[in-house]
């Protein structure tokens, strides 16, 4: 192989540096390269980075966790946890499907042009046909589950005992967003949680529909009158009301959240002890996560032919 040397002195053989990168830049060309910004100004996501949250920010992220703090407090004094008090919950979500079907058929129908055949079939049916089968098998999850024996616990009783999380947030997609809300509602109120609801922005009249129906049909009497029914010191007026309703101000143990990805972003600032992510699009959870330094436990309903681990 032949080896041409360059002395001192000598033009240099080959490509200058700067026509190196010419070369770079033109094989490259499709890709749009831009010149880098000047060094002493950083780019806008940095500019927004260093500037830190606006008061509006700051007022979102304290609202949010207040809701939160008051969902956790319900969780921790036991609220959520008796079977009577889950299947009131999901027998109040069934009546508000039921009374408001008409709403909800209107509402995906502005949202996304679904027929009522349509809404009925993917959305309503699908909801109800989730809490018949949990108000029909709450009692036996409840139950703890006995597993084998081996000759070192042959004397022990050995059982698996669910208890809940705590509380969850579930943020619903678009494309149906009713029952990719509710649905995973249903789970988690018969798991004894509280709730937290993140629906989307973009199905702007079902989002509306469903933070108004939620606080009017779940959890509406506060926990001291609930805390009485328990013990059997409520007289029997309000035992019959309390029959007829359900327990605890709307905002102790479910909550609605709206809004777009500033607001998402702010309520992920809190800790929840689970996520249910429904959507193609993982940069919610990819990009904001990774960034608040937080751990959570996520349940990721990702579609057909997109699978991903998380890992920190």
């Amino acid at each position: 192989m032949d080896t041409i040397v360059s002395h001192r002195g000598a033009a240099p053989l080959g490509p200058s540096p700067r026509e190196r990168r010419g070369w770079l830049y033109r094989r490259r060309s499709p890709l749009r390269l831009t010149r880098s910004p000047s060094r002493g100004a950083p780019p806008p996501a940095a500019k927004r980075r260093l500037t830190g949250p606006t008061r509006a920010d700051r007022w979102k992220m304290d609202v949010q966790k207040q809701v939160v703090s008051r969902l956790r407090a319900a969780f921790q004094a036991g609220v959520t946890a008796p079977e009577e008090f889950r299947r009131a919950q999901l027998t109040q979500l069934g009546s508000m499907i039921r009374d408001n079907e008409e709403q909800i058929v209107a509402a995906l129908h502005r949202d996304l042009g679904k027929p009522k055949f349509e809404a009925i079939l993917s959305e309503v049916d699908i909801v109800m046909n989730e809490l018949h089968h949990a108000i029909s098998n709450m009692s036996g999850w409840m139950q703890p589950e006995y597993v084998p024996k081996n000759l070192a616990t042959k004397l022990d009783d050995c059982f698996v005992q669910r208890e809940p999380l705590g509380v969850v947030l579930i943020i619903g997609p678009w494309n149906y967003p009713l029952q990719l809300l509710i649905a995973p509602m249903v789970g988690a109120i018969a798991a004894g949680n509280c709730v937290v609801l993140k629906p989307s922005e973009i199905s702007s009249a079902t989002d509306s529909l469903v933070a108004d129906l939620i606080p009017k049909y779940l959890s509406q009497v506060s926990c001291a009158r609930w805390q009485r029914l328990r013990a059997g010191a409520s007289p029997p007026g309000e035992r019959l009301e309390l029959s007829n309703r359900l327990v605890l101000p709307p905002q102790d143990c479910y909550a609605v959240v709206r809004g777009g990805a500033e607001e998402t972003k702010a309520l992920l600032q809190n800790r929840f002890d689970h996520i249910f992510y429904t959507g193609r699009s993982l940069g919610l959870i990819l990009i904001l996560i990774p960034d608040l330094g937080l751990i959570f436990d996520l349940g990721l309903d990702l579609g057909p032919g997109l699978i991903s681990i998380l890992g920190r």
